[in-house]
């Protein structure tokens, strides 16, 4: 069975979810509103599993109509992400809302999106948002009145034509003034992304659209929107891989550093990585 565990004295800062052949990272944060004097509690959780220790856990976090869904996946790439997308969410929600992981069911929305209920009624309504990576699987749950997007990505020479045909003019310009312009690039594809979770409609958005009004200190990124003023950004980069977060920007949360504790976390588990990809000049 899936517990939780808190792990004090690990190097990793926040808490370990384990089970015999699965580990789970998460950590939570407080936060508040200014727009509506809301207040309340975000959790996140990361995972790295392979397939074979995520498909002998999965009795554990499934609930039955996923259990039905993994079934019919073919490939191990679109299984993998599954898995971790629903085992990072599930330690999310009970970390958040408490329960157990197989009672929370997430299925997909009309815009694919992950929607949440706890089989019973017996928990508010919540949000949650997923993504994952080649290397990793991430989730982050809140209350449904104060929805919160996450996206990881990882860095790769391979990927810029892609990043940067969904970049304005002023924001190519001020990823090649970056110390990194294919790091800044990532960042800014990962900030746009985790809006358009929030904003409905995922990738089929116009990321153009999304134009960021980005600033940069140490491996953060910080952003607002352009086109959408109360939405602000965070994206933290760490050996190779980039974490960004969306939310109201009139939130705030307790724990400033509450985004580089989880990339610092996500980091200790993959292992360091060429910062500027392996072809960047």
């Amino acid at each position: 069975m899936l517990s939780l565990v808190d792990d004090t004295a690990s190097q990793l800062s926040g808490a370990q979810i384990w089970s015999d052949t699965l580990e789970v990272l998460a950590l939570s944060c407080g936060y508040s509103d200014a727009r509506t004097d809301l207040t309340g509690q975000l959790s996140l959780a990361m995972t790295k599993a392979d397939l074979s220790a995520l498909s002998r856990a999965q009795s554990d976090f499934l609930a039955p109509a996923e259990a039905q869904a993994l079934a019919a996946m073919k490939l191990d790439r679109r299984r993998t992400s599954f898995l971790r997308g629903r085992a990072t969410a599930k330690i999310a929600l009970c970390k958040a809302f408490g329960g157990a992981p197989t009672k929370w069911d997430i299925r997909s929305g009309v815009f694919n999106q992950p929607v949440a209920a706890y089989r019973g009624g017996e928990k508010p309504p919540v949000h949650v948002s997923i993504s994952h990576s080649n290397e990793a699987g991430v989730a982050v749950s809140s209350p449904q009145e104060w929805p919160v997007a996450i996206d990881i990505e990882t860095v790769s020479a391979q990927n810029r034509p892609a990043l940067e045909s969904q970049l304005t003019a002023r924001e190519r310009e001020w990823c090649e003034n970056a110390p990194c312009a294919l790091n800044a690039a990532t960042a800014l594809w990962a900030l746009k992304e985790a809006a358009s979770k929030i904003l409905g409609g995922g990738l089929a958005l116009d990321f153009k659209a999304l134009e960021t009004v980005p600033s940069l200190s140490g491996d953060t990124v910080n952003c607002t929107f352009v086109n959408a003023g109360h939405l602000a950004g965070e994206a933290v980069l760490k050996d190779g891989v980039v974490l960004a977060l969306v939310m109201s920007s009139q939130s705030v949360l307790t724990d400033s550093n509450f985004l580089s504790r989880a990339a610092n976390m996500l980091s200790s588990s993959l292992g360091a990585r060429n910062i500027c990809g392996e072809t960047e000049p």
